[in-house]
C-alpha cells in the first residue's frame, strides 16, 4: 500500500506527534542551558526601577543626555542594535531612559525573550564584545543552516551564524583552535591573531559521549579556524597563496609530531589529550593539528542551542528528529555497516533535524521508515516509542511495540539481500 492510502492533510499534526521527537539529548552535549542560567543570570525582566522617594534628591528626569539632544530616536535604534552586546548591556544599566529604549527594541525584546541563554553564552565565553544584537537577530529569524541549507538549531559563537548538527561536528572550518596553531598552520603572527575574537572555554560536559572538561583556572582562548584564514588571505595577499602555504606546513612542519607536541604543550592542557586507544602507532598523546570531529571537545564549546523564531506569526521552532531515521539507524546496529554512505553519512541521517512547521512532513513523504510506521499504525494502531533518553516524544509518551522492529528489520535486510543496499 501507498502512503497516500492512509494519509489525509488533517493528519499532519498526528503525524508530527507519532514520528518526531525532541532529541534534547544533543543539548546536553554543548554549552548546557541550564550551568549558563545558574551561573550568568540576566536582569531582562527588570523593566522599570524604583522611582525617587524625593523630588529633591533627583530634581530632573533621566535622559540620554546630548545622545538625545542631537540625534532623533530613529537613529539612536540604529546605532543601539549595532552596539555590541557587553556594550549595549552596560548602556542599559545607566539610567531608567537608558532602560525604556533599549527593552523597547523589537529586535532586543525577541532574542532576550526566545534566546536569552544566547546571550548568557556569548557573556560567558567572553566574546559579548564581538557580536552585536542585530546579528543575533538575523540568526534567530532564519531557519537554514549558514553552511549546508539544511535546518540549523544551533548557533556558533565564534561566527554568530546558524548551524546544523552535522556541519559544526563535521566540517573542518568550523573547529575552533588555539592562536599558537593557528599561528602556525597560517603563517599569521600571534600579535594579528589577537584581533580576532577569542572564545574562553567553560567547564562542563561535552559531547554525546560526555567528556568533561575542567578549565576553570587558565582556559586557552579558541579563535575561529575560518577566521584566521581570512586574515591569513589579508597577509598572504590571496586565497591561492594560502593554500599553498598551509599544504608545504602540513607536509613538513605538522607532519612531524615532535613539533606538535611543542605546540600543543605550550597552549592546551590535559582535557584534550587523547587516550592510546584513539591514537595511531606512534602518534603523541598531544597533538595539536588533531579533529576528532564529533568526539572532539573543542567543537562543542563554541555551539548553543537557538530557536528558529518566525517574526510575522511569533512562532518558535527548536527542532525535531524522525522516528523513523531512529529506528533504522539506532535500532537495527547490525546492519548499520551496510549503509553504502559510510559512519559520517549514518550520523548525520541519525542526527539531522527538521523544522516542525512543514519542514518534518517534507521528510515524512521522503522517509520509507517513517511512512512504514505510520501505515503500521493506520491499519494496526502499532505504535513506535520515542528513543529512550531523548526525552520523549514531540506529543508525549507513547507505548513500545516490538511489530514495526522486526518489520523494519526484514525490510532492510531484504533490500541487502536484493542487492538494493551494497553489503561488504
Amino acid at each position: 500500500m501507498t502512503s497516500s492510502t492512509y494519509y489525509a492533510p488533517s493528519d499532519n499534526s498526528e503525524i508530527l506527534r507519532l514520528l518526531s521527537f525532541h532529541r534534547t539529548k544533543l543539548n546536553d552535549a554543548i554549552l548546557s542551558p541550564a550551568k549558563l542560567r545558574q551561573n550568568c543570570p540576566l536582569d531582562h525582566d527588570r523593566t522599570t526601577v524604583t522611582p525617587p522617594t524625593s523630588s529633591l534628591t533627583h530634581p530632573f528626569p533621566p535622559s540620554l543626555g546630548d545622545l538625545s539632544a542631537h540625534l532623533p530616536l530613529e537613529i539612536i535604534n540604529e546605532i543601539l542594535l549595532f552596539l555590541d552586546i557587553c556594550s549595549l548591556l552596560t548602556f542599559r544599566r545607566v539610567n531608567t531612559t537608558a532602560l525604556a529604549t533599549i527593552n523597547a527594541l523589537p529586535e532586543y525584546r525577541a532574542v532576550i525573550t526566545h534566546a536569552p541563554d544566547v546571550i548568557r553564552a556569548y557573556l560567558a565565553t567572553n566574546l559579548s564584545s564581538h557580536a552585536n544584537i542585530h546579528e543575533l537577530f538575523q540568526a534567530l529569524t532564519s531557519k537554514l543552516c549558514s553552511y549546508c541549507n539544511s535546518f540549523g538549531a544551533f548557533i556558533f559563537l565564534l561566527e554568530c551564524r546558524r548551524v546544523c548538527w552535522h556541519c559544526h561536528t563535521q566540517d573542518p572550518e568550523l573547529l575552533p583552535i588555539c592562536r599558537g596553531l593557528a599561528a602556525v598552520s597560517f603563517g599569521v603572527s600571534p600579535e594579528a591573531l589577537t584581533r580576532l575574537p577569542a572564545l574562553r572555554p567553560v567547564s562542563g560536559t561535552y559531547t554525546l559521549r560526555g567528556i568533561h572538561c575542567s578549565l576553570a583556572r587558565d582556559p586557552t582562548p579558541l579563535v575561529s579556524r575560518a577566521a584566521a584564514r581570512r586574515l591569513a588571505v589579508k597577509v598572504h595577499g590571496s586565497e591561492d597563496a594560502v593554500g599553498a602555504f598551509v599544504g608545504a606546513q602540513r607536509g613538513s612542519q605538522l607532519s612531524s609530531y615532535r613539533i606538535q607536541k611543542a605546540v600543543y604543550n605550550n597552549i592546551h592542557t590535559s582535557p584534550y589529550s587523547y587516550p592510546p586507544s584513539e591514537r595511531a602507532p606512534g602518534e603523541p598523546a598531544y597533538y595539536a593539528d588533531k579533529d576528532n570531529k564529533d568526539d572532539d571537545v573543542r567543537r562543542y564549546q563554541g555551539v548553543a542551542p537557538l530557536p528558529v523564531l518566525n517574526p510575522r506569526t511569533g512562532m518558535l521552532e527548536y527542532g525535531v528528529c524522525c522516528i523513523g531515521c531512529d529506528v533504522a539507524y539506532s535500532k537495527a546496529p547490525t546492519v548499520a555497516h551496510y549503509i553504502p554512505f559510510g559512519r559520517v553519512g549514518w550520523l548525520r541521517r541519525k542526527h539531522e533535524m527538521f523544522g516542525e512547521a512543514g519542514g518534518f512532513l517534507e521528510h515524512f513523504f521522503a522517509c520509507e521508515q517513517a511512512r512504514s510506521i505510520w501505515e503500521a499504525w493506520k491499519e494496526k494502531g502499532v505504535v513506535v516509542p520515542a528513543p529512550e533518553g531523548y526525552g520523549g516524544g514531540h506529543g508525549g509518551g507513547i507505548e513500545v511495540y516490538g511489530e514495526v522492529l522486526g518489520l523494519l528489520q526484514a525490510q532492510l535486510t531484504g533490500a541487502i539481500a536484493g542487492g538494493i543496499v551494497g553489503g561488504e
